[in-house]
């Protein structure tokens, strides 16, 4: 069987089946979702409708109320470890020390995955230019600064599984196309990867697959490989509907 990112019978890495998950109010309804080995997918949706509900349910860091999160097709508890220990996570999930400067934050990653080649640091720390503030406290740095140290620190284990949350929030257009290809290049080397962002040009062209999220259930699962920013920008609109309306 083909699956839609062009996989023959690809393998399930994370795993979404009937998801609820409330907290004072239903937020995931019935959510159902796979990411597979090599392929990144795409998350939007307005504010509030779940995003980052659907990702700490997915890292463990909540469960669910109903349903289940499989990782390689399993549910048990060695599973959900395993899982917790294979995803690189940037955004809300996985916050910054205020008090730690980028070494610190790194070496302090390392010694938590003794696995870490210790010159993977050196490889991150020069494709993200990390230098000009490499000691400085992260609460000094500004916001494109911090992303690129949670970037770094994401990938530093080389999970095989990144959740990006608004990953490029803040960064600049060079570090946006650094993103973007790395993406293309951890993609044809297995790992999954999803990304939620509201910048839609730029999600258009890191993914090859968009779940709309609406209404806390997967509403629409678009293969979006060649898709122009126009066209998700108008197939956005005709799955949400136009929230607000330009003043004339």
């Amino acid at each position: 069987m083909t699956t839609k990112s062009g996989h023959l019978s690809a393998p399930v890495g994370l795993e979404l089946d009937r998801v609820n998950k409330a907290k004072r109010h239903p937020i995931l309804r019935g959510v159902s979702l796979a990411i597979r080995p090599g392929e990144a997918v795409g998350l939007v949706g307005p504010n509030g409708v779940g995003k980052t509900t659907l990702f700490k349910v997915a890292v463990g860091l909540w469960q669910p109320d109903q349903g289940e999160v499989r990782w390689e097709g399993r549910a048990d508890q060695v599973a959900a470890r395993a899982r917790r220990r294979s995803i690189g996570v940037v955004g809300e999930l996985a916050p910054l020390y205020p008090y730690l400067s980028a070494r610190d934050h790194l070496e302090m990653k390392r010694r938590v995955n003794p696995g870490v080649d210790p010159g993977r640091i050196t490889v991150l720390r020069s494709a993200l230019g990390l230098d000009a503030f490499w000691t400085v406290p992260t609460q000094k740095l500004s916001q494109g600064q911090r992303q690129r140290v949670a970037l770094a620190l994401a990938l530093l284990p080389d999970p095989p599984l990144l959740l990006l949350d608004e990953a490029t929030n803040g960064l600049d257009p060079d570090a946006v196309r650094w993103l973007r290809e790395t993406i293309a290049n951890l993609t044809q080397r297995g790992t999954a990867i999803c990304v939620s962002s509201h910048v839609l040009g730029d999600l258009v062209r890191m993914v090859t697959r968009v779940l709309f999220l609406k209404d806390g259930t997967v509403v629409a699962d678009e293969d979006v490989a060649g898709r122009s920013t126009e066209w998700m920008e108008d197939r956005y609109e005709a799955v949400m509907g136009r929230a607000l309306t330009p003043l004339a």
